[in-house]
């Protein structure tokens, strides 16, 4: 098997120029086979140093992507394309107004549904975006959905005993720990002399002050009351369903706050979490 994948979390690519920059870098080596050029957090492929990049299109793109993909397919390997962070290309569009995403997974069914010539992964931590993909008719029959959830309380349970706490530090830390920093950033509080309560305080007081600043300093359009009937709604729950807050009335904030990362929407089982924690 063989994994080629796009990092666009580190490239900026609000328009197709920087997008076509992504995929293509400016070299004076051309492209080898099965080969990728060192110090690339990126795959690309080589192209001549005078290369007029003004001639670019979208077609180059596709051309070369199946072009890796079946030299990678020659050399006797199975390839899976990634791409990370997939909503960074959600507001490209190409000469016709044609939208980008919707261009890809053409090219994704036509790499795999229609020819089987590999595996494509996309990945987005957009929320409210993977809505917007899981909805596209493109791949209806033609793709799977998987949730990358939190770990479970057990796991974290049994992590945190290994670790020497007590049962009550373990029970007061399972109401606020769902991620593996928070795990070891606790572990390593411990041991540096802070209890449980202390590290989940200060936790507590940077996220207070990070909403605080997110609301005093939101868009003019959206209503700060609204922002506020949303997150009462959990008040004695961490967990909603969507049909109680996506309301027409309220989707700007909503959508505010699924974009800041203080809302989840888990879309596959149709609820929303608070990602923000407090006592």
């Amino acid at each position: 098997m063989h994994l080629r994948k796009s990092y666009l979390r580190k490239y900026a690519t609000p328009t197709k120029e920087e997008f076509l920059r992504v995929f293509f870098e400016k070299s004076d080596k051309k492209y080898l086979l099965n080969k990728l050029e060192l110090n690339l957090g990126v795959f690309k492929f080589g192209v001549e140093g005078n290369f007029d990049f003004n001639k670019l299109s979208l077609n180059d793109v596709f051309a070369k992507i199946n072009e890796s993909i079946n030299a990678v397919i020659e050399d006797g390997k199975r390839p899976v394309l990634i791409i990370d962070e997939l909503q960074k290309l959600k507001n490209i569009y190409f000469n016709g107004n044609k939208s980008l995403l919707n261009e890809l997974f053409n090219l994704f069914v036509s790499l795999t549904k229609m020819e089987h010539l590999c595996h494509v992964i996309c990945l987005t931590s957009d929320t409210l975006f993977i809505e917007e993909i899981y909805r596209n008719s493109t791949l209806k029959n033609a793709s799977e959905y998987y949730l990358i959830d939190w770990l479970r309380k057990e796991t974290i349970r049994n992590i945190l005993k290994e670790e020497g706490f007590s049962e009550e530090e373990i029970n007061y830390a399972l109401e606020y720990l769902s991620l593996p920093y928070e795990i070891s950033q606790l572990i390593n509080n411990k041991k540096l002399g802070l209890s449980v309560e202390q590290t989940i305080r200060q936790w507590i007081n940077v996220e207070t002050d990070g909403l605080r600043f997110l609301i005093a300093n939101m868009p003019e359009d959206l209503d700060e009351n609204k922002i506020y009937e949303i997150l009462n709604k959990f008040k004695d729950n961490i967990k909603v369903k969507d049909y109680e807050i996506i309301k027409r009335e309220l989707i700007k904030e909503f959508k505010f706050l699924v974009e800041n990362e203080i809302l989840f929407y888990d879309v596959i089982n149709g609820i929303i979490i608070v990602l923000f924690k407090s006592e």
